[in-house]
């Protein structure tokens, strides 16, 4: 592998990560990006919630999906017992595996593919 390619794949690793971090981090808390505060539903006695949608929920799932490395890494006893700022990096620990991960498989698939520009000769 030239210079070149390790800085490309660097450079793909880093960019994968910075979208597996923003998809992750946005879509956990969806409903709270997507539907208005004025739409909650319940007033007086009940407490606010907001009324169920498909569209977030389905963010939501997808944002817990993306989360997998870290939810099974963080656990509730951390929560009380370990420095919150260790949870942001294992989470970015966790998105950079992701994301390198991904840029490695996407680089072994297309180096099998040969593009060309000049017309296959039979």
């Amino acid at each position: 592998m030239t210079a070149r390619q390790k800085r490309r794949l660097l450079l793909c690793g880093f960019l994968a990560s910075a979208v597996h971090f923003t998809m992750a981090a946005l879509s956990t808390n969806a409903r709270l990006l997507v539907q208005r505060p004025e739409d909650m539903i319940g007033s007086g006695d009940t407490k606010p919630y907001w009324p169920p949608s498909s569209f977030t929920d389905a963010l939501e799932r997808v944002g817990g999906i993306l989360r997998l490395p870290f939810d099974w890494l963080w656990t509730p006893w951390m929560d009380d017992h370990v420095l919150s700022a260790f949870g942001v990096v294992l989470f970015v620990a966790t998105s950079c595996l992701r994301g390198f991960a991904l840029a490695a498989l996407f680089r072994f698939v297309f180096i099998r593919l040969r593009f060309h520009h000049e017309p296959r000769v039979a």
